[in-house]
C-alpha cells in the first residue's frame, strides 16, 4: 500500500490540481472581474500555491516510501 500511496501523494494529486483544475480558474477569470488574491489573479495565485505545495508532497512521497506507510 505505500507505494501506491506515494505515487498518488506524490504525483497523481499534483498533476490533478494543474492540469484538471487550473482550467476552471482560468474560465472563471475570464468571464467575471475577479477579485486579486494576494495581489496575484486568481490562476496566477492557483498556479504558485501549487509550486510552493507539489515539493511538500513529494517529500511526503519519499518519506513515505522510505519509511512506509503507518
Amino acid at each position: 500500500m505505500g507505494k501506491g500511496m506515494a505515487v498518488f501523494l506524490g504525483f497523481v494529486i499534483p498533476w490533478v490540481m494543474y492540469v484538471v483544475v487550473s482550467p476552471f480558474f482560468n474560465y472563471f477569470d475570464v468571464k467575471t472581474a475577479s477579485p486579486l488574491i494576494l495581489g496575484m489573479p486568481p490562476l496566477m495565485f492557483w498556479d504558485t500555491l501549487w509550486i510552493i505545495l507539489t515539493p511538500l508532497f513529494l517529500l511526503l512521497a519519499y518519506n513515505i516510501e522510505k519509511r512506509g506507510w503507518k
